[in-house]
């Protein structure tokens, strides 16, 4: 399941199939972060208008460099993603999606109580992490590594709470945290 997964996300990237894993992770990851959005209802209050677009943030720094390139202007449904680095969690207001690179996760779990405007996704990545203590838990989704693929973890009361809703083929394909 997880490979078909990949060569999913593979294909509607524009990726080479195979070993894409290994020789792009950084687009494979910015990818698997797009098509998890893909799966998630916002209520119509996380959006300014009809037409807004779909707030790709992160936070304090951006660990994927040009690899952002293949998902930017893609579409989320009707929304068209755009991509901004947030600097503080004030700055999250207007972003749906916020992405919480491995190196800001001890700062984000330190200020996260009660600084996050809802409804927000927050996801991670603990792919390559060599110690995924305190890592756990601190956003709704987690990209982790399962064998030489990449899996994701679901922490569904987050999201609920958050006024998210999950497909439930992205429940699937996950492994639902509680």
């Amino acid at each position: 399941m997880r490979i078909a997964l990949l060569l999913c996300l593979g294909l509607l990237c524009g990726l080479p199939a195979g070993h894409a894993a290994e020789r792009q992770p950084a687009r494979v990851k910015a990818a698997f972060i797009l098509n998890i959005a893909r799966f998630v209802e916002w209520p119509a209050s996380a959006f300014e208008g009809h037409e807004s677009e779909l707030w790709l943030c992160l936070l304090r720094e951006d660990p994927f460099g040009e690899a952002l390139d293949a998902i930017r202007g893609k579409y989320v449904g009707a929304r068209g993603l755009s991509v901004a680095v947030v600097n503080s969690l004030e700055e999250t207001k207007g972003c749906n999606v916020l992405f919480i690179p491995p190196s800001q996760l001890a700062w984000f779990k330190e200020r996260m109580a009660n600084k996050l405007s809802a409804p927000l996704l927050t996801v991670t990545d603990l792919t390559d992490a060599a110690n995924m203590d305190g890592g756990q838990g601190v956003a709704m989704v987690t990209l982790v590594r399962a064998a030489t693929r990449i899996g994701i973890e679901i922490h569904l009361e987050h999201a609920r709470q958050a006024g998210l809703k999950l497909s439930s083929e992205l429940l699937k394909l996950g492994k639902i945290l509680e």
